[in-house]
């Protein structure tokens, strides 16, 4: 089904709020992204070198993000200024 900007009944409920404009630009911006996470996931699947460099990142992105919130927190609860 093509959905037109002007067709707002049919839109998805993340698309309803008053704040939310799109045009063709932004579309084919997300379709961009989310293909590139896409790409990513799927050469993983196919090539066992791939899945494993795959891993490796996951794990420390992982690993990083939690340094970072354990780091904040601890700085918050210090009250270091």
């Amino acid at each position: 089904m093509h959905v037109t900007t002007k067709d707002k009944k049919n839109r998805p409920a993340a698309l309803m709020a008053k704040g939310v404009w799109f045009n063709k630009n932004t579309i084919v911006e997300l379709a961009k992204t989310s293909f590139r996470g896409f790409k990513t996931t799927a050469l993983a699947q196919r090539d066992v070198d791939k899945q494993r460099q795959f891993g490796q990142n996951q794990r420390n992105t992982k690993l990083r993000d939690r340094r970072k919130l354990v780091s904040t927190v601890t700085y918050l609860h210090l009250g270091v200024r």
